[in-house]
């Protein structure tokens, strides 16, 4: 089943369903065959994903929902660091893709070769992996404590509403005071739209799709920047760790230049993402709710 709700069904139906099936993925990648820092991809992915489906029907799910949004967040923490080591080789990968000078491209390949060496105790992340996998069966038995949510679009369309309203003033809080923390925000906000995008995506399946795309590529330019940004913190405190001097100097240099237009992007398209008023674009998702019931 794709990560999807089918307006034609009764709401807590499907939620209930996408949840179990998200719990049921979950234990697929846990118990999969792949390298541990694959699993730990995977299995953070689908929490991100449940935790937008979550925030969707917040309404409706009343005290229940701070417990599961608390149980996911805190079981994909557990395993930031080892997805945080990957993230940086990809993010210095990409950087010497987008670097066009030769010397800051060797430079930022030496820095690249001293990153990969920073190893991960998978013993140790394949007890955390099972002692997860024995937890899960708590998600399941929690599905049955729900509270009965209501099968009427404001079930979705509050928590719609509400992620809009809050990318918005991310982008607005960006856009007067743009930090890294503040672009960090606007990355997380976007991520939760794009989610519920998808998962709308059957009230009007050529524009939804055509709409969760730009929002894709605005997400995974606010990721980029992140992950630069997280790098430069990463070199920064002990330089001597990563390379020589001017290969680190170079790759600095090449981060900041990037950053600069990772940032430009993501503002534009944004603007674009966040230009209708919240509260008319859910009308005019629920006109398609209508619709798509009938």
């Amino acid at each position: 089943m794709p990560f999807e709700i089918n307006p034609r069904h009764p709401i807590p139906d499907e939620v209930h369903h996408l949840m179990a099936l998200q719990i049921a993925r979950i234990e697929t990648h846990l118990q999969s065959a792949d390298s541990a820092e694959d699993r730990v991809h995977e299995f953070r992915k689908r929490t991100k994903e449940t935790r937008a489906l979550l925030r969707l029907v917040r309404s409706g799910l009343g005290a229940q929902f701070a417990i599961e949004n608390l149980w996911y967040r805190d079981a994909a923490r557990e395993f930031a660091p080892v997805r945080e080591a990957a993230a940086l080789v990809e993010a210095l990968e990409k950087l010497r893709k987008h670097t066009r000078d030769r010397i800051a491209r060797r430079g930022i390949r030496t820095v690249e070769r001293a990153l990969k060496h920073i190893g991960i105790d998978s013993r140790q992340l394949d007890s955390r992996l099972q002692s997860l996998l024995e937890r899960l069966p708590d998600g399941r038995a929690r599905l049955e404590r729900w509270p009965a949510l209501p099968d009427r679009f404001s079930t979705v369309g509050d928590g719609f509403e509400r992620t809009l309203r809050d990318g918005r003033r991310a982008l607005d809080e960006t856009m007067d005071d743009p930090t890294s923390e503040n672009f960090h925000e606007l990355r997380k906000r976007v991520k939760d739209h794009w989610y519920h995008a998808q998962l709308l995506r059957r009230l009007w399946p050529d524009y939804m799709k055509g709409y969760a795309d730009v929002i894709e590529e605005t997400s995974d330019a606010l990721g980029d920047h992140h992950d630069l940004v997280v790098l430069h913190d990463k070199l920064m405190p002990d330089p001597n760790a990563y390379g020589d001097k001017p290969a680190l100097e170079t790759t600095l240099s090449a981060i900041k230049k990037r950053r600069k237009q990772l940032e430009k992007e993501s503002i534009d398209s944004a603007s674009h993402i966040y230009a209708e008023e919240p509260r008319r674009f859910r009308d005019r998702i629920r006109e398609y709710w209508r619709l798509a019931r009938q």
